[in-house]
């Protein structure tokens, strides 16, 4: 008898080693499709010399890495176009959820103050209808912080602070998806590898099984014709116009347990079919505490706004509170005409100045 007899090989052993290894990801490594068949075979085709380790959970963090690179600097606010850190700009814009009540005289409106990262949690009325939340539609003017929100969302949650009972959170802009427009039918995994290489080895088991959201953000900058009697497509492989995917996806036909958020500004809402939301929040900017907060490092601005109604209450719009800063900013660095008391300088024909530039810009 060889001395090999009844002894588990060295590949059995170290399978036995893998499947015992403790599994460090939200996401697990067969649903990423990283598990110990597949980690077989990127050995096999391993160089020699090269590493012996090979980290399953790369792809994920990789991706994670990426969205707080592509959603923790922004532009917006910058006059010179330099990008800035979102913490330092951005202030948290909170959210009214409108709820419908019908009854046999009269409907009703009830709207309740909810933080972004609470956007898909339900409220306690809706927690003893028992369904979960799938689409939500968060409507504002241009400049409230819809896409702000987003980035927010996104950044808190790649980097671990935020709404981890999510595995996978993909955001996609509608101004970017238009340009796909002329380059053939997709499917949904190759939409979302498109905008998000990171996910080149996401299997599509994984999308299908995992609980992702799918962020769709300004719809009122889409050329893409929604029309929910499309043809249905059930399967995250299977090609279409992109219009039709994102149609699906709203409709819960494709990726049916995934949850949907989609921006727009109010006249392009109605796109949507109210029966297919499930919950409305309207964005309508900074209160008078958060326009004190915005302006806290500049006191003095504030007492020059307050002397124009006008543009006191337009600074309600978070971009163009950052514009006006900018502005006055600009307007600080401008030398006095020889002579000319700053003390005495009349503060309302300076605001209405200021108005005047600040419309103009």
């Amino acid at each position: 008898m060889s001395d090999c007899e009844g002894k588990p090989s060295r590949e059995a052993e170290a399978d036995e080693t893998r499947r015992k290894e403790p599994q460090k990801s939200l996401v697990s490594e067969d649903d990423l499709g990283y598990g110990p068949s597949k980690r077989r075979e990127k050995l096999k085709h391993k160089e020699p010399g090269g590493a012996s380790d090979w980290d399953p959970h790369e792809a994920l963090v990789v991706y994670k890495e990426s969205l707080k690179t592509k959603c923790g600097t922004v532009s917006a606010g910058s006059a010179s176009g330099r990008r800035v850190l979102l913490q330092q700009v951005f202030t948290e814009v909170q959210h009214e959820v409108i709820q419908m009540e019908a009854d046999s005289k009269m409907r009703s409106i009830q709207e309740t103050v909810i933080s972004c990262s609470d956007i898909f949690k339900p409220l306690p009325s809706e927690r003893l209808q028992g369904a979960p939340l799938r689409v939500v539609l968060t409507v504002g003017v241009a400049g409230v912080g819809k896409t702000f929100s987003v980035l927010r969302f996104c950044w808190f949650w790649a980097q671990g602070s935020e709404n981890q009972e999510l595995q996978l959170v993909v955001p996609l802009s509608f101004r970017e998806m238009n340009l796909l427009t002329t380059r053939g039918r997709y499917s949904l995994m190759e939409l979302i590898q498109a905008f998000h290489p990171e996910l080149q080895e996401l299997l599509p088991h994984a999308l299908s099984h995992s609980k992702v959201l799918i962020i769709c953000d300004g719809l009122d900058e889409s050329r893409l014709p929604l029309d929910f009697s499309c043809e249905v497509v059930s399967e995250v492989t299977q090609r279409s116009e992109v219009s039709v995917l994102l149609v699906n996806l709203i409709r819960g036909d494709l990726l049916p347990h995934a949850q949907i958020w989609i921006t727009s500004r109010p006249a392009a809402a109605n796109q949507i079919p109210a029966q297919s939301v499930d919950r409305v929040t309207e964005l309508r900017g900074f209160t008078d505490y958060q326009k004190e907060q915005f302006f806290r490092t500049t006191p003095s601005y504030m007492s020059l706004l307050r002397t124009s109604r006008s543009l006191y209450n337009m600074c309600q719009i978070p971009l163009f509170s950052s514009i006006t800063a900018t502005v006055l900013k600009a307007r600080q660095r401008e030398p006095l005409p020889v002579g000319e008391d700053p003390q005495q300088k009349d503060k309302a024909e300076e605001s209405v100045g200021l108005v005047s530039e600040v419309q103009y810009l």
